[in-house]
């Protein structure tokens, strides 16, 4: 029974990798995340993906769920989960304003024929 439950973590562990990415460039933006370092990412995106597992091993070991274990990663997941989110906010702040921003209805120069 330990080796199917190793093999269906390893699987969940890459999901929520994939998980991970996918909605931090959606819920983020991209622009932050083009900013932000790549061991920065990695680092946000593996301990996401530590954490749900670790999640999913003591609520599969405990059978009551509201125990401690379960409470414990509960909060770790939120914590990491605010950390990202002030990281991607620092860096959204930094992002350069968009150059096709510029209000087109006012001329910049008149030709007279």
């Amino acid at each position: 029974m330990e080796r199917p439950l190793r093999i269906a973590y390893a699987i969940e562990f890459l999901l929520a990798l994939i998980a991970c990415f996918e909605c931090w460039s959606q819920i983020g933006g991209q622009a932050p995340l083009d900013l932000m370092p790549w061991w920065l990412k990695l680092l946000f995106a593996a301990g996401f993906a530590a954490v749900v597992v670790r999640l999913t091993v003591v609520t599969v070991q405990n059978h009551s769920i509201p125990s401690v274990p379960v409470v414990r990663w509960g909060v770790a997941l939120i914590l990491l989960l605010a950390i990202i989110a002030v990281t991607t906010y620092y860096y959204y702040l930094r992002v350069p304003p968009d150059e096709d921003n510029i209000d087109e209805t006012v001329p910049t120069s008149y030709v007279v024929r």
